[in-house]
């Protein structure tokens, strides 16, 4: 209230959100929420994150509403935008979400526009993928796959690909 009495707005829209998204982590001890709820934590973090970055970053969805209600683990999502927007290294960057069923899993792709990776580094991050406590700078997606794997089995999980200058497409495969 005192920033927003002060007239920094900004300020007290960013502890409003910060304080969401410390409910949405805090609210429960499920492991599991709607594919709808990890949207909504999603939507909240990338506010903060277009604060930040000066509403450089523009994210785009395209989930069909029957797969909302769809079980995933919690915090699944944010660890991939995540490095999209410190990895990407452009602006304004792009990221698009769309989900659909194939051959009874649950199939999520998120795209962004930036730099995107070379081979090496792709095989580079995909083996620290496949290897426990392996040590790299993305922890965060390390950590989602791992998860995936335990709870769903080894036929589960992320696959990376990108094209030098146009992105890094991440998919994940879930049961549905």
């Amino acid at each position: 209230w005192m920033a927003l009495l002060s007239g920094a707005d900004h300020i007290s829209e960013m502890i409003t959100k910060l304080g969401k998204l410390l409910n949405f982590t805090m609210r429960n001890e499920q492991e599991f929420v709607t594919l709808g709820e990890e949207l909504d934590y999603l939507q909240v973090y990338l506010s903060l994150q277009e604060i930040r970055y000066h509403d450089q970053i523009t994210f785009t969805s395209n989930i069909p509403e029957e797969l909302l209600d769809c079980e995933v683990l919690k915090f699944t999502l944010q660890p991939a935008v995540e490095n999209s927007i410190i990895h990407g290294n452009r602006l304004p960057l792009l990221i698009e979400l769309h989900a659909e069923e194939i051959g009874g899993n649950l199939h999520i792709v998120m795209q962004d526009n930036g730099v995107g990776m070379s081979i090496e580094m792709i095989q580079q991050v995909e083996s620290s993928l496949n290897q426990p406590h392996a040590k790299f700078s993305g922890i965060g997606i390390r950590n989602v796959n791992e998860r995936i794997k335990l709870h769903f089995g080894m036929q589960y999980g992320m696959q990376i690909s990108s094209v030098e200058g146009e992105g890094v497409r991440l998919q994940l495969v879930l049961p549905l």
